[in-house]
């Protein structure tokens, strides 16, 4: 008997779990289908994480080789440096040193000059001129 009162409460609100069953129904659809939506935009964002991520490896690479690229500037830069120097100085000594050769050279044409200049006064002193 208890059976019989069951199914009579059940068969009456039939049409209550009927209505109740399409909402959960519906609303299962609407999730799966926002379900659906966010997989394939989280694998859109997944697929562009990865191209990031390749192109931050790229650039760190591109950063790494950059700085490489500096600091043997910089060391060049550091030996041309230590060469100009080293070549101004051998122009300045080689410079002195023509110099000083060239005063030399200056006093003794002025000597020898000195001493034609003297002979010709004493030739004309001669000549009487």
């Amino acid at each position: 008997m208890a059976r019989e009162v069951n199914e009579v409460s059940f068969s009456s609100s039939y049409d209550e779990l009927q209505n109740a069953f399409d909402e959960l129904h519906d609303e299962f659809l609407k999730i799966a289908k926002a379900l659906t939506s966010s997989k394939k935009k989280n694998l859109s964002l997944e697929k562009k994480l990865e191209k990031e991520k390749e192109e931050n490896n790229l650039l760190i690479k591109t950063k790494n080789l950059l700085e490489k690229q500096y600091e043997d500037l910089k060391h060049d830069y550091s030996v041309l440096q230590k060469e100009h120097v080293s070549h101004k100085e051998k122009i300045t000594k080689t410079s002195l040193c023509e110099c000083e050769n060239l005063i030399k050279e200056k006093e003794e044409l002025t000597n020898t000059l000195a001493k034609f200049t003297k002979g010709r006064d004493t030739l004309n002193v001669l000549l009487g001129k």
